[in-house]
């Protein structure tokens, strides 16, 4: 699947709001621009797709951000990660799609 920003159709504009999302972490961020992770949370698995509504949050996912080196993971939707709050953390991954490069 091609890169894209939920609900903005400008490629432009959906690159300047991802590298927004991705400056508020720093340096700590890979260049990896990833579609959907599947990981265990207690036990429990989980799946965050951008673009759909994760339901632990009832957000949809805007973004998923790579901490490096690759162990933890940054799902950021409107209110947790984006515009307030801090981004959900997920670890105990299992699998990672990757947007097409």
């Amino acid at each position: 699947m091609k890169f894209f920003i939920p609900h903005e159709s400008n490629e432009s504009e959906a690159e300047k709001i991802y590298q927004s999302i991705k400056a508020q972490y720093g340096n700590r961020i890979t260049n990896r621009r990833i579609h959907e992770i599947h990981f265990l949370h207690d036990g429990k698995p989980f799946t965050a797709t951008v673009g759909q509504l994760f339901f632990p949050v009832n957000e949809p996912i805007i973004a998923i951000l790579e901490a490096d080196p690759g162990e933890l993971y940054f799902l950021c939707s409107p209110n947790r990660g984006v515009v307030n709050d801090s981004p959900i953390l997920a670890g105990s991954i299992q699998n990672v799609i990757d947007f097409e490069p």
